[in-house]
C-alpha cells in the first residue's frame, strides 16, 4: 500500500516536472519572439533613417540655410518603380519624427512640427492636401518658417529590404519647387539612388 502511494507520488512529481517545464519552455518563446521582433523594428528604423540620410545628403551639401521638415509623408506616386517591390511584401514604415532628426547629425535640418507651427484651420487643410497628393508650396508652410520647406513620403521596402521606394517634395517659394520618386539598394549599410521614378520641377 505505501509503494502504490510512493509511486502515485513520484508520478504526480514527475507530471508536475513535465508541465512546469513546458510552461517555461513557452515563457520562454514569447520573451525570445518578443525580442527578435524588437530586434527587426530597430533594423527596420534603421535602414528608415539611412534612406533619408541618403535623400538628406545632396540638400546638406549645398543648403545656404537651414532646410525645415515637415513631419507629415507624403503619398507615394504611382510610379513604374513600383513594379520592382513585390506589392504583397510591402512595408509602409510611417513618419519621418522629430527624434530622429539628431541621428542626422546636420545643424542645417530643423524640424517642423506641423501639430504646433500652424493654427488648427489651416493644419487640417494642409493636412488632406498632403494626403491627397497636392502640392506642398512655400506659400502654405513658407509663410509660417520663413525658408525652404522639404516633405518626405513614407518608405516602401521589399521583403528582403535590399530595395526601397521614396519621395520627397522641396519648396522654396509659391512657385519654385521640385521633387522626385526614386527607387534606393542597399550596398552594405549605406542606401543609394539608384532610378528617379518620376519627377517634377516648378
Amino acid at each position: 500500500m505505501i509503494g502504490h502511494e510512493m509511486k502515485n507520488v513520484r508520478f504526480g512529481l514527475l507530471i508536475f516536472v513535465l508541465l512546469s517545464g513546458a510552461v517555461l519552455v513557452f515563457i520562454a518563446f514569447l520573451l525570445w519572439r518578443g525580442s527578435g521582433s524588437k530586434r527587426g523594428e530597430r533594423s527596420v528604423r534603421a535602414d528608415e533613417l539611412a534612406v533619408y540620410r541618403s535623400l538628406l545628403s545632396d540638400w546638406i551639401q549645398s543648403a545656404n540655410g537651414p532646410i525645415y521638415l515637415v513631419s507629415i509623408p507624403m503619398p507615394l506616386d504611382d510610379a513604374d518603380c513600383q513594379s520592382s517591390i513585390i506589392h504583397g511584401n510591402m512595408t509602409d514604415i510611417g513618419q519621418f519624427v522629430s527624434s530622429d532628426i539628431s541621428q542626422l547629425k546636420t545643424d542645417k535640418i530643423r524640424f517642423l512640427d506641423i501639430g504646433t507651427s500652424i493654427d488648427p484651420p489651416r493644419r487640417e487643410e494642409v493636412t488632406r492636401n498632403i494626403r491627397r497628393g497636392a502640392p506642398m508650396s512655400g506659400g502654405v508652410l513658407g509663410q509660417v518658417v520663413g525658408g525652404p520647406v522639404l516633405t518626405f513620403s513614407s518608405v516602401l521596402f521589399d521583403s528582403s529590404h535590399r530595395q526601397a521606394i521614396a519621395g520627397y517634395s522641396y519648396w522654396c517659394d509659391w512657385d519654385c519647387g521640385h521633387g522626385k520618386t526614386v527607387l534606393l539598394e542597399k550596398h552594405g549599410s549605406e542606401w543609394s539612388v539608384s532610378k528617379v521614378c518620376t519627377q517634377f520641377v516648378m
